[in-house]
């Protein structure tokens, strides 16, 4: 049987990951901020609508007349809050990660995706450079402003 998803070559997903160290007192702190999907609209440089707070339902706009859908929960197993990409040009999802080393007031914050295009036009535009870069990009500035009283490192 053909495969129509392996066909137009978006099998595989895209990982990209951005990692920080930062000096800090309080996971906490950057964990609740993290969480806070009300105040992505102030950190990222992109139109960032919170569509649904109970279901924390958010959707941002990338490039004009592109919109994404992003739904956040929390996974208490891992400690991890994940990004499910529910409406748009990607499949996947994103894992933001914070680990405290509280012997050096230290941790470290990840978001790493793992996304695939809908289609072959954003399958090959998400495999870009350019793209690669952006995001890393608006994930640095997120981090960098939900850790505003911290130091990175």
């Amino acid at each position: 049987m053909l495969n129509f998803n392996n066909f137009m070559g978006c099998s595989e997903y895209v990982t990209i990951l951005v990692s920080v160290d930062l000096e800090s007192k309080s996971g906490e702190f950057i964990f609740e901020r993290i969480f806070k999907i009300e105040d992505y609209s102030d950190w990222w440089h992109l139109p960032v609508t919170v569509i649904d707070f109970d279901n924390r339902i958010l959707k941002f706009t990338p490039i004009p007349f592109i919109e994404i859908f992003w739904k956040q929960r929390y996974d208490a197993s891992s400690k991890e809050i994940i990004c499910d990409y529910i409406k748009g040009p990607l499949v996947g999802f994103g894992i933001w990660q914070i680990s405290v080393d509280n012997n050096s007031n230290k941790m470290s914050i990840s978001y790493e995706i793992k996304v695939k295009g809908i289609n072959m036009i954003f399958d090959m535009l998400l495999r870009t450079f350019i793209f690669k870069y952006k995001h890393s990009k608006d994930i640095l500035r997120i981090i960098q402003k939900a850790s505003e009283s911290n130091t990175i490192v």
